[in-house]
């Protein structure tokens, strides 16, 4: 994912007394927000469902634009970046005056989803204003936000402008794996990962003159029963369950005798979302 800097690029000035949105949605895998290089923008998806956000790595899919107006005979904007992180949505505004005055700024609010936080901005100088995302939030939920010039500084004439936002879902932390535990020591500890909630089946054997002592699993149950355990001569078991997307699955047996462990496989209806190789000891 390339990264970009959350810096705002300054709007074009227009001289008029009436107020023109120009807005953009440039946006980008943004930069871990200590990355000070250049914007590297890259067109927003066409879905929202079409991207991810990388758990903790600090990339954000950014929209930018800026609202302009004047003072009198001087231009203003604000400029805009909206994202989401994990977390939160996040609204960056750099206010710019042309020509610059002592001291200008202004104060502005910003709603999102009907809350409000009013800050004042200092010329060219970033301010951010963050909102906690709802419980229980989704990709490509809706977000409306807004911005307007409140009566101080330069609110005589306000900017007004605001869009909407569908948000960026985390990225699936897991996925579908099984993997095998074991150094030839009479232990071996199978553990497995889904991508999505439901019914699994993992199943595989030792080998010829293994006798199992222990076996146990933290989620599923063992079936005795089946036809691939009563008829097996290499300690085949069978193990039964319904698991949740990312639930860590482990199950572990120790042995003695035998030479190794045969292959082993974790399906769901029949689809093979993980499997082991069969390992040889001497």
């Amino acid at each position: 994912m390339k990264r970009i800097s959350l810096l705002l690029v300054a709007a074009t000035m227009i001289s008029a007394i009436t107020f023109v949105g120009c807005q953009k949605e440039v946006a980008s895998t943004s930069a871990k927000k200590t990355n000070a290089g250049p914007l590297a923008a890259m067109t927003y998806p066409a879905s929202c469902s079409a991207v991810c956000i990388e758990h903790g790595s600090g990339d954000y899919y950014t929209k930018t634009g800026s609202f302009t107006g004047a003072i009198g005979s001087n231009s203003k904007a604000i400029a805009y970046t909206v994202y989401n992180t994990e977390t939160d949505f996040v609204v960056v505004l750099n206010y710019t005056r042309t020509p610059a005055a002592s001291g200008s700024g202004s104060t502005v609010k910003v709603t999102v989803n009907g809350n409000d936080q009013t800050k004042v901005l200092t010329n060219s100088v970033n301010q951010t204003y963050t909102f906690p995302l709802a419980s229980g939030w989704k990709a490509c939920d809706v977000t409306t936000w807004s911005l307007t010039e409140v009566p101080l500084f330069d609110g005589a004439l306000p900017i007004t402008g605001g869009d909407t936002y569908g948000l960026i879902g985390v990225c699936n932390p897991c996925v579908n794996a099984l993997t095998a535990d074991y150094g030839c020591d009479g232990s071996v500890t199978f553990t497995f990962t889904a991508t999505e909630a439901g019914p699994i089946v993992i199943q595989g054997g030792l080998t010829d003159d293994a006798i199992i002592s222990t076996a146990s699993s933290n989620v599923l149950t063992r079936n005795l029963t089946h036809p691939a355990v009563i008829n097996s001569s290499s300690s085949v078991t069978r193990w039964e369950g319904t698991v949740e997307a990312c639930q860590v699955v482990t199950v572990t047996i120790t042995f003695e005798g035998g030479n190794g462990i045969g292959a082993w496989s974790a399906k769901r209806n029949d689809v093979v979302l993980g499997s082991t190789e069969a390992v040889a000891c001497q």
